[in-house]
């Protein structure tokens, strides 16, 4: 594997919810196995909504795209499974 490093790199840092492009907003998030099951284990509203954005697309687990953003991401911006 070949592991690419931007120059900026070491002074990056995160804006969370005052990112204004943020990382998974306009791609499908693939999903391994151990983390879908750890996922569909979630309890509650979390679980519910984890599991209805789930789906499968070309023989791989994804979060599918709800209008260019992943379905998980809070109105600020914020992942709700990091939260």
């Amino acid at each position: 594997m070949l592991n690419r490093i931007p120059d900026y790199f070491d002074s990056f840092s995160c804006l969370a919810g005052a990112c204004p492009d943020t990382c998974c907003g306009q791609w499908e998030i693939v999903v391994d196995p151990e983390a879908k099951a750890r996922y569909l284990s979630v309890e509650g509203p979390l679980g519910g909504r984890i599991r209805a954005a789930l789906t499968e697309v070309d023989g791989e687990d994804c979060m599918v795209l709800d209008h260019g953003r992943c379905p998980l991401l809070t109105e600020d911006g914020l992942c709700s499974i990091v939260l």
